[in-house]
C-alpha cells in the first residue's frame, strides 16, 4: 500500500499569522495531496502559500463555558482543547500528522498512527541561546552556564 492510498489528516496548532510554520505545513499538505489543514482559529486572510485551506475546528467542538474561557488564552489550554477533538467527525484516517507542540496532545483511536512534527520547542517561557554562541541558557529567574553542568 502506497502513501497515496492512505487517508491522512494534518492538524496545525493555533496560528497567529502567516509564517514559516504555516508555509511548511501548507507544502507538506500539497506533497501529500491534502486540501485541508485542521487548526484552532481562523487566519485573517487566504493562504498565501498555496491552495490548502486552514479549517477552524473550534466551530465543531461542543464547548462548555470553561472551554470557551480556555480558548481565549494563548497556548496555555491548547493541549486540553486538542485532546477534546473527535477525529471520527472529520473522516476515517490512517495517519494524523500534528504540526506544532500543542497538537501532540491529540488522542487518536488505536488503529490511527499519530506523527508529530514539532517545528521547534515552544519559546514562550524562555529565551534560547545556542551553546556555541553564548555558552549559556537563560530561563526566567536564573541563568544556566556550561560551567554549572
Amino acid at each position: 500500500m502506497g502513501i497515496r492510498n492512505l487517508k491522512i489528516a494534518i492538524a496545525h496548532w493555533k496560528p497567529r499569522s502567516w509564517g514559516g510554520a504555516e508555509y511548511l505545513v501548507t507544502k507538506m499538505a500539497e506533497v501529500l495531496g491534502i486540501d485541508k489543514i485542521y487548526t484552532l482559529g481562523k487566519l485573517p486572510s487566504e493562504n498565501p502559500y498555496g491552495k490548502v485551506d486552514f479549517y477552524d475546528i473550534t466551530k465543531d467542538l461542543d464547548f462548555s463555558l470553561l472551554k470557551r474561557f480556555q480558548l481565549k488564552f494563548d497556548r496555555l489550554f491548547e493541549y486540553s482543547i486538542w485532546e477534546s477533538v473527535d477525529w471520527s467527525m472529520y473522516g476515517d484516517f490512517d495517519i494524523i500528522i500534528s504540526s506544532g507542540s500543542t497538537t501532540r496532545a491529540i488522542i487518536t483511536p488505536d488503529n490511527v498512527m499519530h506523527v508529530n512534527y514539532c517545528h521547534s520547542p515552544p519559546q514562550d517561557g524562555f529565551t534560547i541561546y545556542t551553546i556555541t554562541e553564548l555558552k549559556m541558557y537563560e530561563f526566567p529567574g536564573f541563568t544556566l552556564q556550561l560551567s554549572d553542568i
